[in-house]
């Protein structure tokens, strides 16, 4: 086993190059994941709130590096609770809570509800310059 002083005498000799320093990438597809966290909290812009969810991977995957995504792995998603003339943030909410309860029925409220919660999410494949590759949810499958 190494000691504490071994690993740090290593250090000026570790190369660096070849580590990924990036998030793992699923492919494209249908995940089942729980819900691990939910929060209610104030966007960047300060103009409003959104929901910010941390949905935990259950089965395993592999990623596209073909290197395996154990579960628990975290993705997270964010629903902006601003509305606009384009975007109603009822229509997402009504979609997050069928996915995770099964129903639509009733109102959103209280997020505590859904931790622990399964369902069933669309996931792709993006990149962006800001970014790069990485997954986004693109839809939240209704239950059942």
């Amino acid at each position: 086993m190494s000691t504490e002083i071994d690993i740090l005498s290593s250090l000026d000799s570790l190369d660096l190059t070849n580590v990924s320093t990036g998030f793992p990438v699923i492919p494209a597809g249908l995940y089942e994941v729980s819900v691990n966290e939910i929060k209610i909290e104030p966007n960047k812009k300060g103009t409003g709130h959104n929901l910010n969810a941390k949905l935990a991977l259950n089965p395993p995957a592999t990623a596209v590096d073909g290197k395996v995504v154990n579960p628990g792995y975290s993705l997270f998603h964010t629903i902006s609770l601003v509305e606009t003339d384009k975007y109603k943030p009822a229509s997402s909410l009504a979609a997050f809570k069928e996915c995770f309860t099964g129903t639509k029925s009733g109102t959103f409220m209280p997020v505590s509800q859904y931790i622990g919660n399964t369902g069933s999410v669309r996931v792709s494949v993006e990149t962006t310059d800001a970014y790069g590759t990485q997954n986004r949810i693109v839809k939240f499958v209704k239950k059942g």
